[in-house]
């Protein structure tokens, strides 16, 4: 992985630090390897001039980006091609730099709640990016945490309306859950979320994954759960995240419970020290898979 640095931030450019740009991870750009036959994708500083043509063309690529929303990663990393083209944030960078590090993403279902805020604090201290999976019907009334997730560089996507099982509804109702709770946070952010959805429960059949082909998105899953909910003990939570998470884990985890939160004063800090980058789930996801399929669901690696 490659991090990007010196740049400056200016509507219509490249967010700073990019650890998973494609334009980045030659590896898994086809079009790349083709014109660049034996490049490792380990950049020598200052650059490369194969990978400065590469961005030169990426950033071609987005160059009618509307203008910015105002909501941009302050942390300076890299927001995949969906934020990308909604948030319209380039920049050119001089100077690059090689640093392989692994990734991980923390994920919160069920809030936001009345400990969200703190665990922002810990965020806004600690740096990196986590997802949170809400419910549709508590994002308007703590409208002001969704924004600072987003202001803070964190990824929001839909968790259902009301936490209702899937199992137990018909497609029309199930679609009604996705689709009323990607308005609600539109009508928050200004902008969609990403087409990808958590079933309450991580609950999928053939039938979920039916309506989420149908209606073009994705569905998320996890690979370590420390079952927060079921122990409420920060020391549990933070001893199974930390001798459990590799590189590509999707972690579950429950931000309305404050055990949870008092975990991650050890937990971020701790995944940071071991090495791991903490991302978001459309960072991770364009990372180990490039563009995903409407009605797969992912769940990292285990």
């Amino acid at each position: 992985m490659l991090l990007l640095t010196s740049c400056a931030r200016s509507p219509g450019a490249v967010w700073g630090e990019n650890p998973v740009n494609p334009a980045f991870q030659p590896a898994l750009q086809p079009a790349f390897i083709e014109a660049n036959p034996g490049d490792t994708g380990i950049l020598a500083t200052p650059y490369s001039p194969s990978i400065d043509r590469y961005i030169d063309e990426y950033i071609d690529k987005y160059k009618e980006a509307p203008p910015s929303s105002g909501y941009y990663n302050y942390n300076g990393y890299y927001a995949p091609d969906y934020y990308a083209s909604h948030y319209g944030y380039y920049v050119e960078c001089p100077y690059y730099e090689a640093t392989p590090r692994p990734m991980v993403a923390l994920t919160f279902d069920d809030g936001p709640g009345p400990f969200t805020d703190y665990l922002l604090d810990i965020l806004d201290e600690h740096g990196g990016r986590v997802t949170f999976c809400v419910l549709g019907n508590r994002v308007e009334p703590w409208s002001q945490t969704i924004l600072r997730m987003i202001e803070s560089g964190n990824e929001v996507l839909g968790h259902s309306w009301n936490h209702r099982h899937f199992g137990r509804l018909n497609e029309a109702a199930v679609i009604e859950q996705i689709f009323n709770t990607s308005a609600a946070i539109e009508a928050v952010t200004g902008f969609p979320p990403a087409p990808i959805f958590r079933a309450p429960y991580g609950f999928v059949n053939s039938m979920v994954r039916r309506v989420s082909r149908e209606i073009g998105y994705s569905i998320l899953n996890w690979s370590l759960d420390p079952e927060d909910w079921r122990y409420r003990d920060a020391d549990i939570i933070y001893n199974f995240i930390m001798s459990r998470a590799i590189h590509g884990s999707i972690i579950l985890l429950h931000d309305i419970h404050p055990t949870t939160v008092e975990a991650m004063e050890r937990v971020i800090p701790g995944l940071q020290e071991a090495g791991f980058q903490l991302v978001t789930i459309s960072e991770l996801f364009e990372y180990l898979y490039g563009p995903l399929e409407p009605g797969r669901e992912y769940r990292g690696i285990r």
